[in-house]
């Protein structure tokens, strides 16, 4: 099932694939699609079986109907240690695709699609707890620390390109807010 969805007409079509064949859908908690708006052209991310990635990614263009399969470097170390390639989102700044559940030994995992590699990212499962003080008028946060609810079931980050953050909201009525800085996201030990 690989369709295209049109809101005036309330209907849905198929796509023409060429190339390789689609993924088949392992399980829900395994599959992410993702735009890429700077190369327009969707990711699709699909483990090789439940709870097993296989760390290569599915890359579609609309223009040419072509299906392809990237093979990024790093996969060995990164991309087929972690499963849940749901929940993920393409940063324009960053020019990278970020897994909302990929984390491996505490530590964001995305793709680089420009070098075609995984690599780990600085975003780590900590967070600040944010308050509103209503007569002050102002915000006030404390000293960051661990967060299971980072990254774990439903985190789900959204880019919001107005004000350039990810809002991920959890299943665990929380919603996390992170702000974004292209400079320092790649995680020192990823830039080789």
């Amino acid at each position: 099932f690989f369709e295209l969805f049109d809101a005036k007409l309330l209907k849905w079509s198929p796509l023409i694939v060429n190339g390789e064949k689609i993924p088949p859908n392992v399980h829900g908690d395994e599959g992410g699609l993702t735009w890429d708006s700077k190369r327009k052209v969707i990711y699709i991310n699909a483990a090789a079986a439940y709870s097993k990635g296989n760390g290569k990614i599915y890359q579609y263009n609309p223009a040419t109907k072509a299906l392809s399969i990237l093979d990024p470097k790093n996969r060995d170390s990164i991309g087929d240690k972690f499963f849940t390639y749901r929940e993920t989102v393409y940063l324009p700044e960053a020019d990278l695709v970020l897994f909302g559940m990929g984390f491996l030994n505490n530590q964001e995992i995305a793709f680089d699609p420009s070098a075609n590699k995984w690599v780990s990212t600085t975003i780590t499962k900590t967070a600040s707890t944010a308050s509103f003080d209503s007569i002050k008028n102002e915000w006030t946060y404390q000293a960051p620390k661990p967060n299971q609810n980072v990254g774990s079931i439903t985190f789900c980050p959204s880019l919001d390109t107005k004000r350039n953050v990810l809002w991920a909201p959890s299943d665990y009525k929380t919603m996390f807010v992170l702000k974004i800085d292209p400079k320092t996201l790649i995680a020192p030990d990823s830039q080789k």
